[in-house]
């Protein structure tokens, strides 16, 4: 299926190469035909077992001819896919530009959104001007028509990488098929010309498992958990390394399948099932998490695998929390479908470690760089049952994770443990709150405050309450 995640490694040069090699066999062919028909003419002797030399010259030469033909037809589809390709690329980095220069984000499934710096102009612009809501802002407005133009410009980049993948097929269908038969041999020959698979992507390949960054509020779980469809399940009797991924080394995943997996060592725990696509990869997890101090962690969200979702039900059964990572494993959306009331316990080690990310690559309190103060920040908090392994904690500036003693949101500005503050009063209520959390990990930022690539450079939060949406949050995690 093509999508805007497979048309980013679109490349042209697989194409010219295909165009180059075909040229170089249909060259090869030509000369072939040349030599087989002055061997032909060569013959001159009668009778019918010259007559037959010479038609065995002709048939074969009239085949290299053919054969000629089709890889010239190979050869001019391929270049002029190339050229398409070519010009995608442009239409793709065009996309790029305009979503860095106007404050877009671009997720993986090609849905645009508007992000945080927009955001934070629009709500400072509400502030000067005394709005009620900071969609009625000069910048809210132009951030709803670039993210108008720029949708536009995804869907067309796709649209002609449709196009592009049609005319191919049917250039290289038609070049392929043309008939070619001989009875040098009695049979027609058994040649392969090029694969009738082409490969559009450069050599990095495409991951294949983009997830893109979430559904929108209300929440329909089809939109984030929709795993591979499966033809076997399979029990895995091996008792699992507790401080180790699953799989293990040399254990081979079948396609299709899901893995139902336990954990070793001196206490057995479900860790949970591990579905695979039709490549044997695994896509998605039904991971299985305790909430208990001092009860075993599962390793497999302590360090979760890149382009994967993990999908862990709450402590009280009734709802779950599903965390999808990007390409470098690290938890880019979290989306949280009935939060749970029901206390959970800390892992201050795991905390502390993340925590610790936010300071300088290498650096330290003795070094003379400065270290910024970050804590291990929770997507999902303790006190609503949230799991102690790392998918659930970034790296948060100690101001944008801790509440302190002031629980006045609105009065005080955008934080994370004011809003937090907001749904346990909403859940005291009886009310049932959803939750969808963005990670946005902005490089440029990165670089410019010297963070290592685990720390977000905002949060982006929306939530509703018994089905009412609130305001979108936007949080700065840059000091």
């Amino acid at each position: 299926m093509i999508s805007w995640s497979s048309i980013q490694t679109w490349s042209p040069g697989p194409l010219q190469e295909g165009a180059s090699l075909a040229q170089h066999r249909a060259n090869q062919l030509d000369s072939a035909a040349n030599d087989l028909e002055r061997a032909g003419a060569r013959i001159q002797s009668t009778g019918e077992t010259a007559e037959a030399a010479r038609r065995s010259a002709r048939e074969h030469t009239n085949t290299a001819t053919t054969l000629s033909r089709q890889l010239n037809s190979l050869e001019r589809a391929l270049s002029q896919g190339s050229t398409a390709v070519a010009q995608l690329n442009t239409q793709v980095r065009n996309c790029h530009t305009f979503a860095a220069t106007t404050g877009m984000i671009i997720a993986p499934t090609g849905m645009v959104s508007i992000g945080p710096t927009v955001r934070a102009t629009a709500i400072a612009q509400q502030v000067a001007m005394r709005l009620p809501t900071y969609t009625a802002t000069p910048a809210w407005i132009k951030g709803m028509a670039d993210q108008a133009t720029l949708t536009g410009m995804v869907r067309g980049a796709v649209a002609y990488a449709g196009a592009i993948d049609s005319q191919l097929s049917a250039a290289v269908g038609a070049a392929m098929n043309a008939p070619v038969t001989t009875s040098a041999n009695g049979s027609a020959p058994n040649i392969q010309l090029v694969s009738n698979s082409i490969d559009l992507s450069d050599e990095l390949g495409d991951s294949g498992k983009n997830r893109g960054s979430g559904p929108q509020l209300p929440l329909n779980e089809s939109d984030y958990w929709n795993p591979p469809e499966v033809k076997n399940r399979v029990d895995v009797a091996e008792k699992i390394d507790p401080n180790k991924t699953f799989p293990p080394e040399g254990f081979k995943l079948e396609p299709n399948t899901a893995y139902t997996v336990h954990q070793g060592g001196n206490e057995q725990m479900l860790r949970g099932t591990y579905y695979t696509d039709e490549n044997g990869n695994i896509t998605h997890v039904e991971a299985n998490a305790s909430r208990e101090k001092g009860a075993p962690l599962n390793y497999d969200l302590r360090e979760p695998a890149p382009n994967t979702t993990y999908h862990v039900m709450n402590a009280r059964g009734e709802g779950s929390t599903t965390y999808i990572t990007d390409n470098l494993g690290r938890t880019e959306t979290v989306i949280i479908d009935d939060l749970d009331d029901k206390k959970g316990a800390r892992h201050q080690g795991i905390q502390s470690t993340i925590g610790q990310m936010g300071s300088y690559e290498g650096g330290s309190k003795d070094s003379g760089n400065k270290v910024y103060d970050y804590n291990g920040g929770h997507a999902v908090a303790a006190q609503f049952g949230g799991i102690r392994e790392n998918i659930n904690l970034t790296p948060q500036l100690a101001d944008v994770n801790q509440a302190n003693s002031n629980a006045d949101f609105q009065k005080n500005g955008p934080n994370y443990g004011r809003l937090e503050n907001m749904w346990k009063a909403e859940l005291d209520k009886g009310k049932e709150v959803d939750v969808v959390i963005h990670h946005v990990y902005d490089s440029d930022l990165q670089k410019q405050h010297k963070l290592i690539d685990q720390v977000p450079t905002s949060y982006i939060v929306d939530y509703s309450s018994d089905g009412n949406i609130s305001s979108t949050y936007v949080f700065d995690n840059t000091p």
